[in-house]
């Protein structure tokens, strides 16, 4: 799948992929049962589709899902929160900081995400990050990391790892058994969504008293 600029707009991802197709405007309205007038103002971003109406553009222009085009044209009309969990446009929107989980099966988009490259720990002294808006954008800083802000970095990760292991030993596993990795995934799905519906059906008091109990929460 190739990635896209957060900068995209709707209309000119729709028109880049209905050119690639060779198609012209009347000819995506008569498979889609739309206007030509009507998508030509959607391509020129003066009408913000709705999600059945990328649903039918994305089945015609990417009708084998390849190019995950539904969940970029989502992204791109601000409808974050209906991108598919399981694409590849989800995953990369979780990694890349656009958006995170809040931890009752929910995502909340951020504002303001910036991009790291993700091999900056694997490069040659010295270590330094780039700060970006943009994926395949200019850089707005590059930072130089310090002995201690690198140190601070790895024992981030080895918390977050051993705590991980911690509480779910058999990863330790999950190279020679794939299997265990998606139990485990599959699991805490089951436990957000579980925590999710018990949280919906309580008071306030309730919910409050909880809260205040955190091991409740675990």
């Amino acid at each position: 799948m190739e990635l896209f600029a957060m900068s995209d707009s709707h209309g000119r991802l729709i028109q880049s992929y209905r050119k690639q197709k060779n198609m012209t405007l009347v000819e995506l309205g008569r498979k889609t049962d739309l206007s030509h007038a009507y998508l030509s103002k959607i391509e020129n971003n003066k009408a913000t589709p709705s999600r059945e109406v990328l649903k039918k553009i994305s089945e015609i222009l990417d009708p084998d899902g390849n190019e995950d085009l539904f969940n970029k044209l989502a992204t791109a009309t601000g409808k974050t929160h209906e991108v598919e969990k399981d694409s590849e446009v989800y995953k990369w929107l979780l990694k890349s900081g656009r958006i995170k989980e809040n931890g009752l099966g929910k995502i909340e988009v951020l504002e303001y995400s910036y991009f790291k490259l993700n091999y900056i720990l694997e490069e040659c002294s010295p270590l330094v990050y780039d700060v970006k808006k943009e994926i395949e954008g200019e850089p707005l800083a590059t930072i130089p990391l310090t002995e201690r802000m690198i140190n601070k970095i790895y024992a981030a990760i080895n918390k977050i790892v051993f705590q991980e292991l911690v509480e779910n030993p058999d990863l330790l596993n999950s190279i020679e058994n794939e299997e265990i990795l998606s139990h485990h995934v599959r699991e805490q799905e089951d436990k957000l969504h579980l925590l999710s519906n018990s949280i919906n059906n309580l008071t306030l008091e309730e919910l409050a008293m909880i809260i205040h109990d955190d091991d409740k929460l675990v």
